[in-house]
């Protein structure tokens, strides 16, 4: 029993004897409680992250089809616009084919019913037609002839010298005077072509026209003249030819 016995005022006090502190007590943190750890419901948790799968899910899908959705719409359009494009070019074609052949088919009608026309009314001009055509073919053909004895004649102007001495053979063995007219430019050609006839046949003589065409010439004796001008030969062709029309000019 305590010496200070039960009657003590302190009695009813937890008393213990006062004891020192270990230096150590600062450093001691103190110690709290500890605390039940919490109960973890995993069934709870599995289904949270099923739901958030399932919300993703769905976000995707959503999102997923609006993005399909344009994409389709696009090429559907695009898709839509060539077929169409395509639709109406063909039909457009066929319908420009049909009315071009409807035009052309009448047109072409039209076309046969005038030449079939013209080719009724167009006998007695057929006829003319070819009469003028004869005489302009025979005219072209009198032309071209005529143009190319002229250029002849102009690259080889000896030729008229070859033609007097032709037409004076048969007057060698006379005496008689004779006068040869040629063109001026054929003078001096013939002079000195018949340089020796003429030394032989002193009544003979030659004598420029310039009336005459370059390549004719006219002898004229006291019984006469023989007219070899160009013109004149050219009239004795023709004749043989038949009648022109148009006679050839006197160049």
């Amino acid at each position: 029993m305590s010496r200070f016995g039960s009657s003590s005022p302190y009695a009813d006090l937890d008393w213990r004897p006062w004891e020192i502190e270990s230096l150590d007590a600062e450093r001691r943190p103190a110690q709290t409680p500890t605390e039940p750890e919490p109960t973890v419901d995993m069934e709870a948790i599995l289904a949270e992250v099923a739901e958030l799968k399932e919300l993703a899910r769905q976000q995707g899908h959503a999102e997923g089809y609006a993005a399909g959705f344009d994409q389709g719409l696009q090429q559907g359009k695009v898709q839509g616009h060539a077929d169409g494009f395509e639709a109406g070019h063909a039909a457009a074609v066929q319908q420009g084919h049909s009315e071009g052949y409807q035009a052309g088919s009448q047109q072409a009608a039209a076309e046969c019913a005038q030449l079939a026309t013209l080719v009724t009314q167009s006998g007695s001009a057929l006829a003319e037609l070819h009469e003028e055509v004869g005489q302009a073919l025979l005219q072209l053909a009198v032309d071209i002839a005529k143009q190319v004895l002229q250029d002849e004649l102009r690259q080889h102007p000896d030729h008229i010298a070859t033609l007097v001495t032709q037409l004076l053979k048969d007057e060698e063995h006379t005496d008689q005077s004779l006068t040869v007219w040629v063109h001026p430019d054929d003078h001096a050609i013939i002079l000195t072509h018949l340089a020796e006839d003429l030394a032989h046949h002193p009544q003979w003589r030659i004598k420029a026209d310039d009336t005459i065409s370059a390549g004719g010439l006219i002898i004229k004796t006291a019984l006469g003249e023989v007219n070899a001008t160009l013109q004149n030969r050219w009239r004795r062709v023709i004749a043989r030819l038949g009648p022109i029309d148009t006679p050839p000019s006197a160049s």
